[in-house]
């Protein structure tokens, strides 16, 4: 296997644990423009695709989706207690940059969405970070990263995208990249394709980059 240069990472469910903020809020949201009441198992779908086609699966009208997504950001922070940053991602990315390697973010949050909690404080620890707002096509699209190998002028066989969703793998394999699934953050791994499958943030040294010594 050809050592990667570049590691290209998802945000949600991959570095950050944010599934029951992005579905509580993505709930209260629903039931302050519905007066309904709708579960988050309901809601599951909505994990790894833009805000906005989200709530256009929801029914939401388009003349709508603006204040729709507004009041869904606003009520981001008011949940933003219940977002982490998983065990041993930190000091993943730490020593993946004293490796030497690129380190890159491809996700479905807006800049908006992102810099609500910066990844929880991750985002400066990246080389490049596209976001939903740099391409027209969306995951499962490989445009969020193949922007990145344009920006970074890197090529396909040199990368790897981590991510926790048949879409990030999906993504990944229209990029011409490599694909890993991050098993630590994955809802249910069952038929989804990947070119590895990654069982916590300390696989990521041992597969692209030598034994990580995480404990």
């Amino acid at each position: 296997m050809r050592k990667k240069k570049h590691i290209i990472f998802d945000v949600d469910g991959t570095l950050v644990d944010s599934q029951d903020a992005i579905l509580s809020s993505l709930q209260e949201m629903l039931r302050k423009k519905t007066g309904g009441e709708t579960k988050k198992e309901q809601l599951t779908f909505a994990l790894g695709i833009t805000g906005e086609d989200g709530l256009r699966q929801l029914g939401i009208p388009e003349e709508e989706m603006a204040d729709a997504m507004k009041l869904w950001l606003s009520l981001m922070p008011k949940y933003r207690d219940r977002i982490r940053v998983f065990p041993g991602i930190r000091k993943l990315l730490a020593q993946l940059k004293e490796r030497g390697f690129h380190l890159g973010i491809a996700t479905s949050r807006t800049k908006a969405e992102l810099s609500a909690d910066g990844a929880c404080g991750l985002a400066e620890c990246f080389d490049m970070i596209i976001c939903a707002d740099d391409t027209e096509r969306h995951k499962p699209s490989g445009d969020p990263v193949k922007e990145y190998l344009r920006r970074m002028n890197a090529d396909p066989e040199d990368a790897v995208y981590i991510g926790d969703t048949e879409n990030d793998m999906l993504c990944a394999k229209d990029a011409g990249v490599e694909g890993a699934l991050a098993l630590w953050g994955c809802v249910s791994a069952a038929h989804i394709r990947a070119d590895h499958y990654l069982n916590q943030p300390a696989a990521v040294l041992e597969a692209f980059g030598g034994e990580a010594g995480l404990d």
